[in-house]
C-alpha cells in the first residue's frame, strides 16, 4: 500500500515565511519560519521562496502557498499587496512551478485560515460565516454555502479598507491601531497587546477607555458586515485573540450597542481554533480542492 507524499505548504506573511510539510491527517512536519524581509521587494522575497522550495520540496507532491493580496486562479499576486514593493503583478504560481516541476497553488490568506477553520477548526460544520484577521491590518473571508466567495477581482474581504468613523477601518480598529492608541494614553513606547489586556484586568483606566473605544469601532466594522452578508457564525483571527472570552465579551457588548436590535445575539463569535499553522493547513486544503476539481474534469 502506498503512502500518499505530503505537500510542501508556504505561508507569506508582511513579517515571517512559515513552511512545513503537511500530511492528508493535518499532521505539520518540518515547522519553521524564515524572515520575509519586505522591503527588500518581491523580487528579493521570490528567491528566497525559491532556496526554501529546493531545500524542502524534493519528497512533496505539490506546493500549497497562502499569501497576503488579490489573488487570480492561476496564482498571480494581482494587487493589495503593498507590503512588498514589487510583489503585485508576480505570476508567483506559475514562477514556482518553473523552478520546482511540481504542481503549484496560491491561495490569499484569509481565505486560507478560513478553510483551516472550516476543515479543522471553529467552522466546522458551518457553511455560513466570515472570518476576519486581526492584526497589522483587518483581513477577511467568507464562506457561502461552503464555498469561498473571492469576487470579481479576487478581492472580496478586503474589508480593512471600508471606511469607519470616516477613517480606514484598519487603521482604527486593528491590533496595530489598539496598541497605538494605548501608547499615545498611556506613554508607555513598549506596550504590546496582551500588556493592554493585563492593565485593563488591573483596572486601568486609561487602558479601559482605548479598549472601549477600539471595540465599539471593531463592532461598527462588524456590524456593518452583518447587514451586508447575514452569517451563521464570525471566527475571529489574529495574537490579540488569544485574549479569548475577555475579547469576545468586549466585542459582543460593543455589537449591542451599534447592531439592529433584531440582529442581537446573532451571529456567533468565536475565537480561531485552527492554530498557528492555520496558513499552512489551509493552503494543503485549497491544493487538495483544486487537484480533486482537476482530477474530476479529467474523469
Amino acid at each position: 500500500m502506498s503512502i500518499q507524499r505530503p505537500l510542501f505548504c508556504i505561508d507569506i506573511g508582511g513579517t515571517d515565511v512559515k513552511f512545513g510539510h503537511v500530511h492528508a491527517d493535518a499532521r505539520i512536519v518540518g515547522a519553521g519560519k524564515i524572515a520575509t524581509e519586505a522591503a527588500a521587494g518581491g523580487e528579493a522575497l521570490f528567491a528566497r521562496l525559491a532556496d526554501l522550495v529546493h531545500r524542502h520540496a524534493g519528497e512533496a507532491r505539490g506546493i500549497a502557498v497562502s499569501t497576503f493580496g488579490a489573488i487570480s486562479p492561476a496564482g498571480a499576486i494581482t494587487g493589495l499587496a503593498d507590503a512588498v514593493p514589487g510583489y503585485s503583478g508576480m505570476a508567483l504560481g506559475e514562477r514556482l512551478a518553473a523552478v520546482s516541476g511540481l504542481p503549484v497553488t496560491v491561495e490569499n490568506d484569509v481565505n486560507c485560515v478560513a478553510l483551516a477553520e472550516y476543515g479543522h477548526g471553529a467552522a466546522q460544520g458551518y457553511r455560513q460565516f466570515i472570518a476576519l484577521t486581526l492584526g497589522t491590518g483587518i483581513g477577511g473571508a467568507i464562506m457561502l454555502d461552503g464555498e469561498l466567495l473571492r469576487g470579481g477581482r479576487f478581492a472580496a474581504g478586503e474589508w480593512g479598507y471600508m471606511t469607519v468613523d470616516g477613517q480606514r477601518w484598519e487603521d482604527v480598529a486593528s491590533t496595530r491601531a489598539l496598541v497605538a492608541a494605548a501608547r499615545q494614553a498611556t506613554g508607555e513606547a513598549a506596550i504590546d497587546g496582551r500588556a493592554i489586556f493585563a492593565h485593563l484586568a488591573d483596572g486601568d483606566q486609561r487602558i479601559a477607555a482605548v479598549v472601549e473605544r477600539w471595540s465599539l469601532l471593531l463592532a461598527t466594522g462588524i456590524a456593518n458586515l452583518i447587514y451586508v452578508l447575514d452569517p451563521d457564525l464570525i471566527v475571529l483571527g489574529g495574537g490579540v485573540t488569544e485574549q479569548g472570552a475577555v475579547l469576545l465579551e468586549r466585542i459582543s457588548a460593543a455589537l449591542a450597542q451599534v447592531l439592529h436590535v433584531d440582529l442581537r445575539g446573532k451571529p456567533l463569535l468565536r475565537t480561531a481554533a485552527a492554530g498557528n499553522h492555520a496558513g499552512l493547513l489551509g493552503a494543503a486544503l485549497h491544493w487538495s480542492s483544486v487537484h480533486s476539481h482537476t482530477e474530476m474534469a479529467r474523469g
